[in-house]
């Protein structure tokens, strides 16, 4: 089925951070808390703590990271929250690399579950390469530093190949809140997919031009780049 419920992943999310926690610190025990009235706001406050602990550990210890990989990659498309999931994909990024991570949120959107593809979408926002810029001026002119720029050409295809996941998952599913995230990830442009793609994006727009309130940031989009920005720092 496609549909999903927000909240669904929380229970397994918080598995994977205790399994993942238990091999990074053989010590550590989930702290008990005192009872409280509102559970989902505990088991947030649980899941918020626990995030940010193994994100430390993370680039503490590199190499642990590394051999835990493939299990850390499943815990971040199991993670819902769009803002502080960065906490995980950002380490993640720096210690085994970009392009393995966003390889797998690609094959998440393209063969995962629904709701995974949709926390594979939020987790690639944070995954981009951040664009820097040596003042508002060149970010205005869009001329960010030449380092950043070749880091970003780096992953082009990538980013291709996430731009073509996200167009024919969004062709395949007929759930709305999950087509709703996938919109974010593609271009309604012949130009920028293979010729046998090219009837996936007629049945895209087909789709979106029938609800045009909806959809209208992806009938309107043009460019589907990296969103990231930051201005170089006085010390570099």
């Amino acid at each position: 089925m496609d549909s999903w419920q927000d909240g669904a992943l929380h229970a397994g999310f918080e598995e994977r951070l205790d399994e993942l926690l238990a091999k990074f610190l053989p010590r550590w025990q989930d702290p008990s808390r005192p009872l409280d009235p509102d559970e989902a706001a505990v088991s947030a406050r649980r899941r918020r703590d626990k995030r940010a602990l193994l994100a430390a550990q993370l680039r503490e210890q590199r190499a642990r990271a590394v051999e835990l990989a493939e299990p850390l990659l499943h815990a971040v498309v199991h993670d819902e929250d769009e803002s502080l999931n960065r906490q995980l994909v950002e380490p993640l990024v720096e210690v085994v690399g970009r392009r393995r991570v966003q390889t797998h949120l690609i094959q998440t959107v393209a063969w995962g579950h629904p709701h995974l593809k949709v926390c594979a979408v939020r987790a690639w926002h944070w995954s981009q390469v951040t664009l820097v810029y040596d003042s508002d001026e060149a970010l205005l002119d869009g001329r960010p530093t030449a380092a950043s720029r070749l880091a970003d050409d780096r992953v082009a295809d990538l980013r291709g190949w996430y731009r073509a996941a996200c167009l024919e998952a969004f062709v395949t599913t007929e759930h709305a809140p999950t087509r709703d995230w996938l919109a974010r990830g593609f271009l309604l442009d012949e130009g920028h997919y293979l010729p046998d793609q090219h009837h996936l994006v007629i049945q895209a727009r087909a789709i979106a031009e029938a609800d045009p309130g909806r959809y209208l940031a992806l009938l309107t989009r043009t460019e589907d780049g990296t969103s990231l920005a930051s201005f170089r720092s006085a010390d570099d």
